[in-house]
């Protein structure tokens, strides 16, 4: 069985990769390390909010909202990617 690669562009992008890589594309960072791809996304807060409502995070997205209110807020934070 012959595995072909999802495309051309992957296959060479693989052939050159190099582990602990940084790309900026649009509004996300994507750091290639030594076994897996992380994705970081760029968001304002009421993007914050949404995506928190959009996922039925609703207590999240209301401690969130009252600490942006207060001015307490984290400016990161850390979640997986969906990818």
């Amino acid at each position: 069985m012959i595995v072909k690669p999802f495309s051309v562009f992957q296959a060479l992008a693989g052939e050159r990769a190099c582990y602990n890589s940084v790309l900026c594309i649009n509004n996300q960072l994507v750091v290639l390390g030594t076994k897996s791809v992380h994705a970081l996304t760029m968001r304002l807060w009421h993007e914050r909010l949404d995506y928190l409502v959009k996922l039925n995070h609703y207590t999240e997205a209301i401690s969130l909202g009252y600490e942006l209110y207060l001015e307490k807020a984290k400016a990161v934070e850390i979640g997986r990617a969906h990818v």
